[in-house]
């Protein structure tokens, strides 16, 4: 079963910080923001984002839901930072 994100919302699944030998974490973001890559794309934000994309958000935002098994977060395009580029 498929997920599809309605109006300004979006579904992604977080970026969770990278660890190294001996179990340090290693933040490669602000402490209060979280990555997260953008899975479905409501159609009021499909002009500004899409599947695929890196995106920055507050850390306090967001609602948080198990779907098959799996971990997502429900955001609304309006509490996007920015979109990442290599």
């Amino acid at each position: 079963m498929k997920m599809k994100a309605l109006f300004e919302q979006l579904i992604v699944k977080v970026i969770e910080a990278e660890t190294i030998r001996g179990g340090l974490y290693i933040p490669d973001n602000l402490e209060n923001t979280r990555k997260a890559t953008v899975l479905s794309v409501g159609h009021e934000a499909a002009s500004s984002l899409k599947e695929g994309d890196v995106v920055l958000f507050p850390k306090n935002k967001g609602y948080a839901f198990k779907f098959e098994g799996s971990e997502y977060l429900q955001l609304n395009a309006l509490d996007v930072i920015a979109v990442l580029e290599n």
